[in-house]
């Protein structure tokens, strides 16, 4: 069979059991009512991928009587592409955790005109962007759990000393020398009100080295293998 006989088949395969081409380019968005019955949209994909994001988002969020409740929020950029998030006018998210590539205290400013409950604290606030500089920001202060994610430019054991948050979750191990988990657990012990505080390090590889220094730098220090 030559290749416009087989293109012929594809057409009426896909066209039959309400499938896309597999070589033409689409938009398509899929819901499912409460009923059980599957609603399909397709339509011919003309424009670059931001806008059919936009379009896509839009669309799935639009026309809600009530605020849309969820559990997490996160606005997190692709490589080599910018954070610009279209939504419909007026949308009202409730949120308990959030996300973001980029500035964090510029994000935070930008991100209270959609959320629901702007003032309430979230229950865990993950970037890639946090600078020391954040650590002033009410609404990293007051999150429940701070995590920093891959972020290869800031000073962490700096920004452990900065940020007054009881439970810190970092993910980017690697640039702290042995010395380091020393001089923050020092800076734990000289400031006050940091009874209860946790600083969780993802990823680290084997805690004998951090554990070493930490007993050289303090007296009755006892280290265990585990």
């Amino acid at each position: 069979m030559h290749w416009s006989g087989t293109n012929y088949v594809i057409r009426f395969q896909c066209k039959r059991d309400n499938r896309p081409l597999p070589y033409d380019m689409f938009v398509q968005f899929t819901k499912k009512s409460p009923d059980g019955n599957v609603y399909i949209e397709r339509l011919q994909y003309d424009k670059t991928l931001m806008e059919a994001r936009k379009y896509l988002i839009c669309k799935f969020l639009e026309n809600r009587p009530v605020v849309t409740k969820i559990r997490s929020l996160g606005f997190w950029a692709l490589p080599y592409d910018g954070l610009i998030i279209g939504l419909p006018e007026g949308i009202k998210i409730d949120a308990q955790v959030f996300g973001t590539s980029g500035h964090l205290s510029e994000v935070l400013q930008r991100v209270e005109t959609i959320l629901e409950h702007p003032n309430r604290p979230f229950t865990r606030l993950e970037s890639d962007g946090l600078k020391l500089g954040d650590g002033q920001n009410p609404k990293v202060r007051e999150a429940r759990v701070l995590v920093l994610v891959n972020n290869w430019q800031v000073d962490v054991v700096a920004l452990c000393r900065e940020v007054p948050n009881k439970h810190f979750v970092i993910t980017n191990v690697d640039l702290i020398q042995p010395g380091g988990y020393a001089t923050i657990v020092e800076n734990l012990s000289n400031a006050e009100g940091t009874l209860g505080t946790c600083y969780e390090f993802a990823k680290l590889r084997t805690g004998r080295d951090p554990m070493t220094a930490i007993a050289q730098r303090f007296e009755n220090a006892i280290v265990e293998e585990t």
